[in-house]
């Protein structure tokens, strides 16, 4: 009232109160309550007898949009033990048992997919109107930049929209694709649809054998140790090239591999190096 000019005069004892606001208790700090789930020891079992399937927080490739596998075999474990009246262990081995099928499933639904894609081309796909656009929304962008040029976002909204647009894939059976075999298989289910990705394993092995030390007279002028390293390092890189659906994860390895070797060369090496790639 006093700020809003009802009142012109304050009382007397208003200044007195702003002078001494009255005691105001402070918070009560509380701890935050420690929830526990039933299936967090489940998890924590289960990570640690398959430390492959803990998420790596440096690659996150569909961490956004899946449950951990971990925690899916964890609820697929308890609801055994729970519904089914069977003991942990037995339980553990059932959840297993029934991945293990779920798996295998996806991998051969992946692999008829590419091999449909590979016999009809991308004819399954024109009917639908939203397949159809996304089809040619994507070959638009690998015609403007080669693939492996692209980010890593716009690799895994390509692989993204494979999954979940052409498969029509949910949460569960996505929760495998961070797997090798199953990133081996979405590999070539893209390859089938985009022949512009099937073509890069051999410029990924061009690149190698035109890098310097990777083949030729030059690895004659390094030490014995040296010229060994190298040419182990080299092959399994090739061999990777070779056997591997092309992905940019690939190529950063290559990448990676050379940046950090190319400097073991010395300079009389790397000019026969060149010379021989030429």
């Amino acid at each position: 009232m006093i700020r809003s000019g009802t009142i012109s005069k304050p009382p007397a004892w208003y200044p007195i109160l702003c002078q001494l606001p009255p005691f105001v208790p402070p918070p009560i700090a509380e701890a935050p309550a420690n929830i526990v789930f039933p299936t967090d020891r489940l998890q924590r079992i289960y990570e640690q007898r398959n430390p492959s399937v803990v998420p790596d927080e440096r690659k996150p490739y569909w961490e956004e949009t899946t449950d951990p596998l971990a925690l899916r075999f964890a609820a697929t474990q308890l609801e055994l033990m729970e519904k089914e009246g069977l003991s942990e262990a037995k339980a553990y081995r059932a959840a297993e048992a029934r991945l293990a099928r779920e798996r295998k499933a996806a991998l051969g639904e992946l692999a008829a997919a590419a091999a449909r894609f590979r016999e009809l081309g991308d004819r399954p796909l024109l009917a639908d109107p939203r397949l159809r656009a996304g089809l040619e929304r994507w070959r638009a962008r690998l015609a403007a930049l080669p693939y492996r040029r692209w980010a890593h976002e716009e690799a895994v909204a390509l692989d993204d929209w494979l999954v979940g647009a052409v498969l029509s894939w949910g949460r569960t059976r996505a929760l495998h694709l961070k797997e090798g075999e199953f990133l081996a298989a979405l590999g070539e289910l893209r390859a089938a649809l985009f022949p512009e990705v099937r073509a890069l394993p051999a410029e990924l092995e061009a690149f190698l054998g035109s890098t310097v030390g990777g083949r030729g007279p030059a690895l004659s002028l390094l030490p014995g140790a040296a010229a060994e390293d190298w040419a182990a390092g080299y092959r399994a890189l090739a061999g990777k090239v070779a056997a591997a659906p092309f992905s940019l994860g690939l190529l950063h390895e290559v990448e990676d591999w050379v940046a950090a070797h190319h400097q073991v060369l010395p300079p009389a090496a790397a000019a026969a190096a060149t010379a021989a790639a030429e």
